[in-house]
């Protein structure tokens, strides 16, 4: 199942009977409005390929976000890949990705 970042990042709704301060402007409501307004970045064609890169042992960044974003790119006729880094945490995804990304901007491929 893929979740959407704002569906992920949405706090759970209160308990029955339990306070909340729905007047902060980060209620669930509103955080789920404000983040589902940024979770536009995939959904457009760019002009230049666009490489992704994830990493299955990552806790940071859910796996299935770059999933989401290949899929809104290739329904726009983008081109794009997506490259996994394995079961790595966020920084060893990050130390395996970031030579391919130099690469990519400096080859011609």
């Amino acid at each position: 199942m893929v979740y959407r970042t704002a569906d992920a990042c949405a706090p759970p709704a209160p308990s029955p009977g339990t306070a909340t301060a729905g007047s902060t402007p980060a209620s669930t409501g509103d955080l789920k409005r404000l983040l589902t307004r940024l979770d536009s970045t995939c959904d457009r064609k760019p002009s230049a390929p666009v490489r992704l890169h994830r990493a299955k042992g990552d806790t940071d960044v859910a796996y299935s976000n770059a999933a989401y974003c290949r899929r809104q790119l290739k329904a726009r006729r983008a081109t794009v890949s997506l490259t996994d880094a394995g079961k790595v945490d966020h920084n060893q995804g990050v130390h395996e990705a970031l030579p391919k990304v130099v690469a990519g901007f400096t080859s011609r491929g």
